[in-house]
């Protein structure tokens, strides 16, 4: 059977046709398409550079938080080999003036009178100076204690720095500092004895 289409040619219907685009189009398409996938490029890269920052970032505070730990232990590791060499060589004064300051305390111990009390002993870093401080019961014990200073040969240089009056409890008492300079020739010789007038001749 044979359609024929009796319609006007303006109401006939028309097929559709695919309209191609142009030249300046396709440039246009094309410009637009290449900006979008650089941006996508860049936008990549930039994403992987900053996660690889990050990642530096993130491993350079854990070297600085072990080296910061480190640098803490060895300063406390420098201040406990400070203090060992300061005791070693607290130890080594004693061990070479451990007989002198024996002999010292004995010294200091062979003149003190009665009626006197040592409350503090010093000595200078040489050994040079010692410094005696105490009470007692009155002014003459003092006195004494620096009369048997200078004359046990072992104190020179005895000077009374300080002498005062004060209540220890209800009683008076004197406080004092006597410093004398250690190291002398030993007691004095004793007299030598005069001869008997038996032994004498005319």
């Amino acid at each position: 059977m044979i359609r024929i289409n009796l319609l006007p040619s303006e109401d006939r219907p028309r097929q559709r046709q695919l309209r191609v685009p142009g030249k300046v189009s396709l440039a246009i398409y094309l410009g637009a398409f290449l900006i979008v996938a650089a941006g996508a490029y860049t936008f990549l890269q930039q994403s992987r550079r900053l996660a690889a920052l990050e990642a530096k970032r993130v491993e350079q505070n854990a070297e600085e938080e072990r080296l910061a730990r480190q640098t803490k232990a060895i300063e406390q590791l420098e201040v406990q080999s400070a203090l060992l060499t300061q005791r070693l060589d607290v130890l080594k004064q004693l061990e070479v003036h451990r007989f002198e300051n024996v002999e010292w305390l004995n010294a200091v111990n062979l003149v003190l009178p009665p009626g006197l009390w040592l409350k503090q002993l010093g000595r200078s870093q040489g050994g040079n100076k010692s410094t005696l401080e105490g009470i007692a019961e009155g002014f003459q014990p003092v006195s004494d204690l620096m009369k048997a200073m200078e004359l046990s040969g072992n104190f020179n240089t005895v000077q009374l720095v300080k002498a005062e009056r004060n209540l220890l409890g209800t009683k008076q008492m004197i406080f004092f500092t006597v410093s004398a300079a250690w190291g002398g020739s030993g007691p004095p010789p004793a007299p030598a004895p005069e001869p008997s007038p038996e032994g004498k001749t005319s």
